[in-house]
C-alpha cells in the first residue's frame, strides 16, 4: 500500500489503465480516482505519457525481481521452468497493470510514442526472462532457440490468459508445458 501521493497516483493509474485503456484514461480520472485535484496530478507528473512510463518501470522491474527469486534454490532446470511460469501467471494475476503489456500497442488510438515505449519494454522484458532460461540449463550450451521458445510460450501464456478455455486450469497448463519441454529435452528435438 502507498502512503505517499506519487505512488498512490501511480497504482490508481495502472488499475484505470488496464481497466479502461491508456487512450480512455484522463488526468482527471486518474485525479479522481487518487482523491486530488488535477493540478496536484500536474505537479507530479506532466502527462500521462509519463505516468503510464513510470507504471510500467515500477511493473517491469518487479517482475524481473520476482521471476529471480522464483528460481533460487532450485537446481532442477524443469522445476526452475514450472516456477518461473507460475510465477510469471502469479505475477500478472496479482498486477492487473500487467495488463497494459497486451492492450498497448494494440490500440489504434495509442501514440506513436507510447507504442514505441510499451513495445521495448515487452522486448526487454522477453530478453530477460530468455536469458534466465539459457542460464537454467547451461549444458544445453546456451541454446537461445529453445530459450527463445519457451519465452515466446510463457509470455504469450500469460498475456493472453483470458483467451484460455476454462477446461484447464493454468496450472496444468503449466505442468503440461513443462512436460513437453523436458520431453523435447530427453530428444534433443
Amino acid at each position: 500500500m502507498c502512503s505517499d501521493t506519487k505512488c498512490k497516483i501511480l497504482q490508481e493509474a495502472g488499475k484505470l489503465f488496464s481497466q479502461s485503456g491508456y487512450s480512455a484514461t484522463s488526468m482527471g480520472d486518474i485525479a479522481d480516482a487518487v482523491g486530488i485535484k488535477k493540478a496536484t496530478l500536474y505537479h507530479h507528473f506532466k502527462s500521462k505519457n509519463e505516468i503510464l512510463e513510470e507504471v510500467l518501470k515500477h511493473v517491469s522491474t518487479e517482475v524481473k525481481d520476482v521471476l529471480k527469486q522464483s528460481i533460487e534454490g532450485i537446481s532442477q532446470p524443469e522445476e526452475q521452468i514450472r516456477a518461473l511460469a507460475t510465477a510469471l501467471v502469479n505475477f500478472f494475476g496479482s498486477f492487473p497493470e500487467m495488463h497494459i503489456f497486451s492492450m498497448i500497442a494494440v490500440s489504434q488510438e495509442d501514440t506513436r510514442e507510447v507504442s514505441q515505449y510499451v513495445m521495448n519494454l515487452k522486448k526487454d522484458m522477453f530478453s530477460f526472462l530468455r536469458d534466465l532460461i539459457i542460464d537454467i540449463n547451461p549444458n544445453r550450451d546456451g541454446d537461445s532457440r529453445s530459450a527463445t521458445l519457451i519465452s515466446f510460450t510463457l509470455l504469450g501464456m500469460v498475456i493472453n490468459a483470458h483467451l484460455r478455455v476454462e477446461t484447464e486450469t493454468m496450472e496444468e497448463l503449466i505442468d503440461h508445458l513443462v512436460k513437453i519441454i523436458k520431453e523435447v529435452g530427453e530428444r534433443g528435438v
